[in-house]
């Protein structure tokens, strides 16, 4: 099934067209022209995001006002790292990069450090981004948006 991001199509397998939003919109005292227009102009990542907040009319303005870059994002009081693959996999090399100089390398003596494989260590402690991205809860979450995934990691 291919999924889109544009209204009257999938998103994350559930239908959300305009109607939904005037519903959704009339229920929550909202314009629902103005969301309308202001979701026409999403990209990626803030459609992944509007699924992660199971599609809360609510956060359409918070959601608008974002740019997504990869860094943590205050998003409905939820420090939120929205990522692609590519950058999902840069950011748990970073985060075990940065694990191994302040915790791992703080605990061996100078002398000994010369014994540690830090190449096998991040290989054998990669490949779980959730638990290495996700501070919160440990969890990668996916959403499927224009043929694309996008990662949402709780921090």
């Amino acid at each position: 099934m291919q999924n889109e991001n544009k209204f009257g199509a999938e998103i994350n397998f559930k239908h959300y067209g305009l109607v939904d939003l005037k519903h959704a919109c009339d229920e929550a005292e909202l314009n629902a022209l103005e969301m309308s227009e202001k979701m026409m102009n999403w990209d990626s990542k803030q459609w992944a995001v509007f699924a992660y907040f199971d599609y809360d009319v609510n956060m359409i303005e918070d959601i608008s006002d974002l740019d997504i870059g990869t860094d943590d994002e205050n998003i409905g009081g939820r420090y939120l790292l929205v990522l692609t693959d590519d950058e999902a996999d840069d950011a748990e090399d970073a985060e075990l990069d940065s694990y191994l100089e302040e915790i791992i390398y703080s605990e061996i003596p100078e002398y000994l450090r010369r014994y540690f494989n830090d190449e096998e260590w991040k290989s054998d402690n990669s490949g779980c981004r959730g638990e290495n991205l996700a501070h919160y809860d440990g969890q990668e979450r996916e959403y499927r948006v224009d043929n694309e995934v996008i990662y949402i990691y709780r921090r």
